[in-house]
Parts: C-alpha cells; sequence; structure tokens
C-alpha cells in the first residue's frame, strides 16, 4: 500500500501559484435566472470564455 501525502490549506490567506484546489458547489441557475459562462486557459494565464448558457442550458454564444 502506497503512502499518500496530505497537506491541509487554512480558508484564508495567499498562497503559491499551482495550489491544488477543489471547489465544489451547486448553484441553483433556474432560480436565480443566471447565466453560466465556460472559461479554458486559466492556467495558462490566457483565459477565454468558450460558451455561454441561461438558465435553461439554451447556448447564448460565447
Amino acid at each position: 500500500m502506497t503512502a499518500v501525502s496530505t497537506t491541509t490549506l487554512p480558508l484564508a490567506g495567499e498562497f503559491p501559484v499551482s495550489s491544488a484546489v477543489v471547489l465544489c458547489f451547486r448553484t441553483q441557475i433556474f432560480v436565480t435566472r443566471s447565466d453560466v459562462v465556460l472559461l479554458s486557459g486559466i492556467h495558462r494565464g490566457e483565459p477565454e470564455i468558450v460558451g455561454r448558457y441561461d438558465s435553461l442550458g439554451n447556448s447564448l454564444g460565447a
């Protein structure tokens, strides 16, 4: 069995670039009438919008 190394980061503060982050959330977009925007290239420092959707999942273009 291989040992797994874990590090716990506090919820506040500054962290080095490339620190691992796991985010879990569930938006209630059907209630808020919000749009959802899909991004690509964030890890390269070149964010790009690749998709935009309304609360019903209809594409609004990029």
